[in-house]
């Protein structure tokens, strides 16, 4: 009998599906937030040990095809959930070949030059570029 409860509530819980909430960013903040916004395509990701970090890193490169705001880049690194690890219902996941704009903020875990999109808002597909001028428009 209590093989079958711990087997149904193993069941239960594993069986509901838990979502991420997320709070919404307002397109003014979405623009003054970013320490770097690009135009580009996602080449896929990584895992490297970077020498300053006792764990390693999963990294997604994003091939730049336009610098919106920030420095030029050819390629970003936007810092991504490690493989091998749990996933959680905020966790993010980018495919291979996906393009738009990205929004993205300076990561204070690693060194310099990697970057987050931690957050479903801070990409926008390459149809969303229409509603994107108009928002640089009225933030002006």
């Amino acid at each position: 009998m209590l093989l079958k409860i711990a087997l149904s509530t193993i069941f239960i819980i594993f069986t509901h599906s838990a979502h991420a909430l997320w709070v919404k960013i307002e397109p003014c903040d979405l623009l003054s937030s970013s320490d770097l916004i690009v135009e580009g395509i996602y080449l896929g990701s990584s895992t490297i040990q970077l020498n300053a970090q006792p764990q390693a890193v999963n990294l997604g490169v994003i091939k730049v095809n336009k610098i919106i705001k920030g420095r030029y880049a050819d390629i970003v690194f936007i810092q991504q959930t490690l493989p091998t690890s749990l996933t959680n219902s905020s966790d993010i996941s980018y495919k291979t070949g996906q393009g738009g704009i990205w929004f993205l903020t300076r990561s204070n875990l690693h060194t310099n030059g990697i970057y987050l999109a931690n957050d479903p808002q801070r990409f926008w597909s390459l149809k969303q570029s229409a509603k994107f001028n108009s928002i640089i428009d009225n933030c002006k």
